[in-house]
């Protein structure tokens, strides 16, 4: 187990992590910090406990944003993939011409169409995940 000194509105702070966790736990310090000196403590006379509520209020904010931005990415995602599936299913018609000239395959279109979707709908879902995973 690690033990590494983090700084919040100048006071420092013993902190225990796992070992390797060390690099990321002073991000996640550095990012609090941000949070707690826009409050300036110093001269707003709030308390620490007071602080610490703001602080963690400002997260959950943004936590809550996240999480409206993650299942919104995945509802897309699911509706991605159901219209990519009705795109790789529907018949395809005989070939466009244009001038007598042959063209470009409505069943071709669908087809790209449909990879198309699949492929945003995937990077989505790696993007939620990633999103869900702190990455």
């Amino acid at each position: 187990m690690a033990e590494i000194s983090v700084e919040i509105c100048g006071r420092r702070y013993p902190v225990a992590c796992e070992d390797g966790q060390e690099g990321h736990l002073a991000q996640l310090a550095a990012k609090l910090d941000k949070y707690a000196q826009s409050f300036d403590p110093q001269r707003s006379g709030i308390s620490e406990a007071q602080l610490l509520l703001m602080t963690a209020l400002m997260v959950a904010d943004e936590l809550s944003e996240t999480d409206a931005t993650m299942a919104k990415l995945k509802k897309e995602a699911v509706d991605l993939k159901a219209r990519a599936a009705a795109a790789e299913k529907s018949p395809t018609p005989a070939p466009a011409t244009k001038g007598g000239q042959p063209g470009l395959f409505d069943g071709d279109l669908q087809a790209m169409t449909a990879e198309l979707l699949n492929q945003a709908a995937d990077r989505m879902e790696r993007l939620a995940a990633a999103a869900e995973s702190g990455a």
